[in-house]
């Protein structure tokens, strides 16, 4: 039977190693409760499970149980060639473990991304105190979170327009129902939204766009930083900004954990054939 040991993180790690154990499994925890610091003479583990998303700040990685958690702090409680599962970026990952994204499992993007479509709608209903249907929206990047978004926000009767690069995308998003506008255009019609829903990592909405929003429009940044636009030129121009990274964890966690937990045990019985 495998041994996991789950890392830092939000309330998703504390209920995906609840999830765990209760399919049988040994779990040690780290940095995911408080006062959560694994004794030294604690079994190594086979699978090491970080946070979603993963990410390190001044050496450290993110966690709420107020544990100084190092990457070294996790790496050293592995065996020799442990899995380690991931989500975001690694800068020089050692060669001794075996790393495997997340996100490489297309089921899980697939079920993570409805979850962030349903926390996102269910913030913009709470920031606007406003029904959604009719609601003029514009959705920025269609990928599967984008999509979701966007499929989500019609289902209710939002009236959405889907910005993007790629004429791919303009046109599936076409085909979905959404109007359709490309990205260096989208000056001229940016005066006609109550909402913008960024799920765009690089900032692709300019100032000259901001500008031209009206005041009662909510911007809400739900990509991973740099973010799709300037927060500061948003607030000097008084418009209301909604920063919401991490959905999953925030307002479905036990959801959330699920889809995890579905994603490695299912990874790890393909490593082992």
């Amino acid at each position: 039977m495998l041994e996991f040991l789950v890392a830092g993180g939000d309330r998703r790690s504390c209920l995906l190693a609840d999830e765990l154990k209760k399919q049988g499994y040994a779990v040690q925890t780290l940095g995911v409760n408080p006062g959560d610091d694994a004794p030294t003479d604690a079994p190594k583990a086979d699978v090491l499970l970080l946070p979603c998303p993963f990410s390190v700040k001044d050496g450290r990685i993110r966690n709420q149980a107020g544990l100084e958690l190092s990457m070294e702090d996790v790496l050293c409680r592995g065996k020799d060639g442990a899995v380690i599962f991931y989500h975001g970026r690694l800068e020089n990952p050692r060669a001794d473990f075996r790393w495997v994204p997340y996100d490489s499992d297309p089921d899980f993007l697939r079920e993570n991304a409805r979850i962030s479509a349903e926390g996102a709608v269910s913030a913009l209903m709470l920031a606007t105190e406003d029904s959604l249907r009719n609601m003029r929206c514009l959705v920025t990047g269609y990928g599967v979170f984008g999509r979701e978004l966007a499929r989500m926000l019609m289902h209710f009767g939002g009236k959405v327009t889907v910005a993007a690069r790629r004429q791919e995308a303009l046109d599936l998003a076409r085909l979905d129902g959404a109007s359709v506008v490309a990205l260096h255009s989208l000056g001229d019609v940016s005066h006609g939204f109550d909402a913008v829903l960024n799920t765009v990592p690089a900032q692709i909405i300019s100032a000259d766009v901001l500008e031209r929003l009206p005041a009662h429009c909510l911007l809400m940044e739900l990509a991973s930083q740099p973010g799709g636009f300037d927060q500061q030129k948003a607030r000097e121009l008084h418009l209301a900004v909604l920063n919401l990274p991490g959905i999953p964890g925030k307002y479905a966690p036990r959801a959330a954990a699920k889809v995890l937990m579905k994603t490695v045990i299912s990874a790890c019985k393909e490593l082992e054939k």
